[in-house]
């Protein structure tokens, strides 16, 4: 915490530090009750780590404005916005899946929280995570295109 000399601010300058320590004390008021309320609830509904996990995953990407593949939703899309030269890439196939099937993952970029819980839980690594059959989504033959003569 940087220490400032209190006797060269002005009125204005304390008044906002103040206004500030004020309200950085009602968020960890806050923040603690809500840690409390979690604790009970974890407890009466008896949630594993991995429930946890996925109950903050989901949450986090509610918050960010993802969904649950961990992509950004368009909420208002700009009209009359150009293409850019990314809308031609192919879209990535997931290729991994939660048991309950509620998150999925195509096994590219960085590791969603529920995967790490899995494996942490698990005892693998994700070598081993992405060769289990659980949570591997089969893959399909290609329906063919009916529109071809």
């Amino acid at each position: 915490m940087p220490i400032r000399n209190l006797n060269k601010m002005t009125e204005r300058e304390l008044k906002t530090i103040i206004t500030e320590a004020q309200g950085q004390l009602e968020r960890q008021d806050s923040v603690k009750k809500a840690g409390h309320d979690l604790r009970r609830l974890i407890k009466k509904y008896d949630l594993t780590s991995l429930e946890l996990a996925n109950l903050t995953t989901e949450l986090g990407n509610l918050k960010s404005g993802r969904n649950r593949t961990g992509k950004n939703r368009v909420k208002n899309p700009t009209p009359n916005r150009k293409s850019s030269s990314n809308d031609n890439r192919s879209k990535v196939v997931d290729k991994y899946r939660s048991i309950d099937g509620k998150y999925l993952w195509s096994g590219r970029g960085r590791q969603p929280q529920w995967v790490n819980h899995i494996c942490e839980e698990q005892g693998i690594d994700i070598t081993s995570f992405k060769t289990d059959i659980r949570y591997t989504i089969p893959i399909h033959e290609p329906v063919p295109d009916q529109h071809q003569g």
